[in-house]
C-alpha cells in the first residue's frame, strides 16, 4: 500500500483489542478499561492449581457441526439432573446426578462438581484412566445442603 494514492495507514486499521492469558487460555475483550482478569480468577485459579490447566497439549481436536449455539451446550453440560433420564445408562453410572452439586463461589464463574464413581472391572462403559489427583482439591468443597438435582 505504500504506492496507493491518498492511503492513510493511521485510519486503515483493525481495533486493537485487550488480551488476558490465564491459566493457558486467552481471553479477549473490546472494552479497553476492562480491569485485569486474573485477580477475579484468583480462587479459581487456587481449585485448578492441581490441574495445571495451562500445561496439557492438545493431541486430537474434535469437531461438532452442531446447527445451535454452543452456549445451549455449555449450559446443557452445567448441569447434571438430565443424565438420569436421558443418559441412564451412560454418564448415571459414572457421575450421578444425585451426588453433583454447584458449590459457592467467590468470582464471576461458575462451578459444578460431578463426584465420578469407578465402575465395576469388566464393565463396558469402564474408562480406563486414573483419577485425576486433582479431584481432590474439588471434591473437599464445601457442599450445599441439597444436591443440584434432589
Amino acid at each position: 500500500m505504500d504506492a496507493a494514492e491518498r492511503f492513510d495507514r493511521s485510519s486503515c486499521r483493525l481495533p486493537e483489542l485487550r488480551s488476558d492469558l490465564w491459566e493457558g487460555w486467552i481471553f479477549v475483550t473490546f472494552d479497553a478499561d476492562a480491569e485485569p482478569l486474573a485477580p477475579k480468577l484468583r480462587p479459581l485459579a487456587a481449585l485448578l492449581a492441581p490441574y495445571r490447566m495451562a500445561d496439557p497439549v492438545a493431541v486430537e481436536t474434535a469437531v461438532f457441526d452442531s446447527p445451535f449455539n454452543w452456549k445451549v451446550l455449555v449450559d446443557d453440560f452445567m448441569e447434571a439432573c438430565h443424565h438420569i433420564g436421558v443418559h441412564r445408562e451412560t454418564f448415571e453410572p459414572l457421575f450421578p446426578a444425585a451426588s453433583s452439586y454447584a458449590p459457592d463461589n467467590e468470582g464471576p464463574y461458575s462451578l459444578l462438581v460431578m463426584p465420578g464413581v469407578q465402575p465395576p472391572a469388566g464393565d463396558p462403559i469402564a474408562i480406563p484412566l486414573p483419577f485425576h489427583p486433582g479431584v481432590a482439591a474439588l471434591r473437599a468443597l464445601p457442599r450445599p445442603r441439597r444436591s443440584v438435582c434432589a
